[in-house]
């Protein structure tokens, strides 16, 4: 599948890095997480109260520590793949809980829906994985919604997983999941979707499954939500700003 991006120069690329970077240092980031904090101290970062400041050379020091690329592992082996080699990989929408019918009618989306979506993901030659929210069941306890999308994955499909990232228990029960098709294991196999809480901030059930996640190895997908006008600047720049 050919995607084209629209075309940024390095000029502007380099005008939006140096703006974030700047608001990073001076302006900074709110962590209400003791442990994130905590973190943040033990490797010098600045901090008051819950904000944290970011210098250059910190930023650069911790990509460091990011390898270049790794590889995602399904249960069908064949569908695995590599993350971070300038491919693009595809995965269905992210927490709709809404189904809009042939005759145009709109309902509740229900853990049957779940189920048809993680079929038609299967199937799909344009889609590499899954969601984690394919489609809300909200027929299910809130409390235990997570552990029903994740079984319909890790029962209809065997592409890469996604885990949930709702709260620490939530992902913690996540992980344990993964361990009935993987065992413990050191392999990359639970792809992860933290948003911020725009803007400049994150939300403490957020900081508390990026850890969670962080700490078994797994990978995390850390997205803007960043929304113009609203949890962002009015203006492109400055969203892009943030965003970045």
């Amino acid at each position: 599948m050919n995607r084209v991006l629209f075309d940024i120069d390095r000029k502007m690329l380099d005008k939006i890095h140096n703006s974030s970077l700047e608001l990073l240092k001076e302006t900074g980031i709110r962590f209400p997480n003791k442990e994130a904090l905590d973190i943040f101290k033990h490797h010098g970062f600045k901090t008051d109260g819950e904000m944290v400041f970011f210098l250059k050379s910190d930023i650069e020091k911790a990509l460091e520590t990011v390898p270049e690329t790794f590889k995602l592992h399904a249960r069908n082996e064949d569908n695995s793949f590599v993350i971070g080699d300038d491919s693009y990989r595809m995965a269905p929408g992210y927490g709709p809980p809404f189904i809009i019918e042939n005759s145009g009618e709109m309902r509740q989306s229900v853990l049957e829906d779940t189920h048809k979506f993680c079929k038609l993901v299967q199937t799909s030659k344009a889609l590499d994985f899954n969601s984690s929210i394919v489609a809300h069941p909200n027929d299910m306890p809130a409390q235990t919604a997570h552990l029903d999308m994740l079984l319909s994955t890790m029962m209809l499909t065997d592409k890469p997983l996604m885990g949930s990232t709702s709260s620490k228990q939530c992902a913690q029960e996540s992980l344990e999941m993964a361990k009935i098709i993987w065992g413990n294991t050191e392999k990359t196999v639970m792809l992860n979707l933290v948003d911020s809480l725009s803007p400049l901030q994150y939300a403490e059930e957020m900081i508390d499954a990026l850890m969670v996640y962080a700490k078994a190895g797994q990978p995390l997908i850390v997205h803007s939500s960043c929304s113009m006008g609203s949890s962002g600047p009015i203006t492109i720049a400055g969203s892009l700003v943030i965003s970045n």
